[in-house]
């Protein structure tokens, strides 16, 4: 008698289908909201058509699968990306500028071939180690983001908001943090050289024994911060605000701190030789001795 076929008996068949409806059910809820081509590839979501130039400012994307998608060209601009899917998604030349982004899954790459992330929102995104090196991220929320290591090198990050953010290790040179809010982050190990701070809001966070010679630092928020130890020779702190900051052993040869506000910083051992310091208030309140 010849051998019978496993996948010819009605309990297998039937097995089967339900598998391969399983299978489909499975894959139809991964795409709520969406249409798919027989590669797997979104047409559309949300009633949005997901195409190379498709115009999508300001549409709500949030938690669409666009993973592997072709938005090549497509205007992204102000749309809700939060919880979308875009990995390994072609963004090239796309628009995302003000596009938030939050909790999206996407790679550091598509960043870089994008024509535009200014002041998008990427809170919580992780990208550690990656190169950022050149980019312009201007305006762009990062709060609490994962991006040690990362090689912001020549980077625009004016008016970013990098709150919270883990940034230990992470290269800076170069970089234009104007105006950026570095509040609450992580910089150990973080390197700064020919970094512009202006403006920025640093707060009281731990710098201790970084290289920051020669670096703008003008109009600089430094309230708290840990800076003991720090090289901080020919910098430019003028109307900077050191209050209540620790600057022990510090480097201030040859710095500009006209009109800083030192009251109630530390300032044992530090080095002070030919610091400029006309209009700055002391660390009791009162002018600066010699001015």
């Amino acid at each position: 008698m010849p051998a019978s076929d496993p996948d010819s008996s009605p309990t297998r068949r039937r097995l089967l289908r339900r598998t391969s409806l399983a299978a489909v059910a499975t894959a139809t809820g991964s795409l709520a909201g969406c249409l798919a081509r027989g590669d797997g590839r979104a047409t559309s979501c949300n009633g949005h058509a997901i195409e190379p130039g498709a115009d999508l400012s300001g549409v709500d994307l949030s938690g669409c699968d666009l993973a592997y998608a072709d938005l090549s060209g497509a205007t992204l601009s102000g749309a809700d990306l939060t919880g979308t899917d875009l990995f390994l998604a072609d963004l090239e030349d796309a628009d995302l500028s003000n596009a938030d982004l939050t909790d999206a899954a996407m790679l550091s790459r598509s960043l870089r071939s994008a024509s535009s992330v200014r002041g998008a929102t990427l809170e919580g995104a992780s990208f550690p180690g990656v190169d950022l090196s050149g980019l312009d991220l201007r305006g762009v929320t990062v709060r609490e983001a994962d991006l040690a290591e990362v090689d912001f090198s020549g980077t625009d990050l004016s008016e970013a908001d990098l709150t919270d953010a883990d940034l230990a290790d992470a290269a800076f040179d170069d970089a234009d943090l104007t105006d950026a809010d570095l509040q609450g982050a992580t910089l150990e190990g973080a390197s700064f050289d020919g970094v512009v701070l202006t403006g920025a809001v640093v707060g009281s966070v731990d710098l201790s024994g970084e290289d920051l010679s020669g670096t703008d630092l003008s109009g600089t928020d430094l309230t708290g911060a840990d800076l003991s130890g720090a090289d901080l020779s020919e910098t430019t702190l003028e109307r900077a605000t050191l209050v209540d900051a620790d600057l022990r052993t510090v480097d201030l040869t040859g710095a500009t701190l006209r009109e800083a506000n030192l009251e109630g910083a530390r300032l044992q051992s530090a080095r002070l030789r030919d610091v400029d310091l006309e209009g700055a208030t002391w660390h009791d309140g009162g002018p600066a001795p010699g001015t």
